[in-house]
Formats: C-alpha cells, sequence, structure tokens
C-alpha cells in the first residue's frame, strides 16, 4: 500500500512540473503563445505604429509597415511571459516594436512596449516609449 502511495506522488509531481511542453528557459519548460496570438502581437505592433505615427517614420516607412510581413522573435522568461520582437526590414533601417510581459494578454496593446529604430550598419538611433519622452542614443 505504501509502495503505491509513493508512486502516485511521484506521477502527481511529475505530471504538475515535467510534463510541459513548449520552450526550455533556465532548465524549466515553459508554455509558448499560440500562432493566433502571435498574430494578435503583430496585429497591435503594426497598429500601434500606424495610429499615433513617430517623427521618426516617414510616410513611405509606415506604407512598407503596412504591407511588409514582419519577422517575429520571441525570448521566453516563463509561461507565456518574456520579450517579443516583431520587426520590420525597411530599405534603410530596422523597425523593431519590442512588446514585454505577459505576452499572451487578451489586450496587447496594454502590454509594455518600446520602438527601437535601427539605421543598417550603425547603433540604434532612436529608442522610444510610448507615454514617456523619447530619448535618442548616439555613436
Amino acid at each position: 500500500m505504501r509502495v503505491l502511495i509513493l508512486l502516485g506522488a511521484v506521477i502527481s509531481a511529475l505530471a504538475l512540473t515535467g510534463c510541459r511542453t513548449g520552450v526550455t528557459v533556465h532548465g524549466q519548460s515553459c508554455y509558448e503563445i499560440s500562432a493566433s496570438e502571435q498574430q494578435r502581437l503583430i496585429r497591435a505592433a503594426r497598429r500601434s505604429l500606424i495610429s499615433k505615427p513617430s517623427k521618426a517614420l516617414a510616410q513611405e516607412e509606415l506604407a512598407l509597415i503596412r504591407s511588409q510581413q514582419p519577422v517575429m522573435k520571441i525570448e521566453y522568461a516563463g509561461d507565456y511571459a518574456g520579450t517579443a520582437d516583431v520587426k520590420w526590414d525597411l530599405p534603410h533601417r530596422y523597425v523593431t516594436v519590442r512588446f514585454i510581459g505577459e505576452l499572451d494578454r487578451t489586450t496587447p496593446d496594454k502590454l509594455h512596449w518600446e520602438m527601437i529604430i535601427q539605421e543598417k550598419n550603425e547603433g540604434v538611433i532612436y529608442n522610444g516609449v510610448p507615454g514617456k519622452k523619447s530619448t535618442v542614443k548616439r555613436r
């Protein structure tokens, strides 16, 4: 009887900790966001750039952001949480919207995000956070 109780406890512990699917962060498995949640983040990134256009982006660049499919890179820090970069490769520079926090939120517009514009072959020239004064980084 003791063996069955011990076996049940071991199986329960494995079911709660070791049987997750997803990515491994610091030696532990974490759940990833779904493809539909990734698409929701891409739509939110595009909407944030187009609805409140920055003086740092030209109208031609905004048109490309509307039409191009960006690349998404996610670094997980826990279950459904981490940093998601949504990046557009424009003719002369890269435009990235970085989401930070719980990436599976139903309202990605409420996530912390920042815009990063990087000239090709150069460093970051603009790093703005909504609601805060923009900062310009120089080489």
